[in-house]
């Protein structure tokens, strides 16, 4: 999953491979929070839209036959989950340094 990031009011020289460095984490656990929260949605509606179910029926058909037909809305709204995120940032998406940017620096721009 590719997400675009832009901090307004908030100057970050994304050139500095230490402010990426500390970047990854911050936006791995922000990824991770938006995948927990749609996952809870799902369950919260009782709709498997991600396909969970799918891919229990794939990996263990004999246990997918004894839960499918409870999977709505038994199995699948109880479930837990556990989501890991791997940040790469590809590239910051700078081309040039304003003026704007630069009196921001300087504190003769609020």
């Amino acid at each position: 999953m590719l997400r675009n990031i832009s901090l307004v009011g908030q100057v970050l020289d994304l050139e500095d491979p230490r402010i990426i460095a500390e970047l990854r984490p911050i936006l791995s656990e922000a990824l991770k929070n938006e995948i927990l929260n749609g996952i809870k949605h799902a369950q919260g509606i009782q709709n498997d839209y991600f396909g969970f179910g799918r891919q229990v029926e794939i990996a263990d058909h004999k246990a997918w036959s004894r839960i499918k037909d409870r999977w709505d809305e038994q199995v699948f709204p109880e479930a837990e989950f556990e989501v890991t995120v791997n940040t790469t940032i590809v590239r910051t998406g700078l081309t040039i340094t304003t003026k704007i940017g630069e009196l921001y620096e300087q504190g003769q721009y609020n």
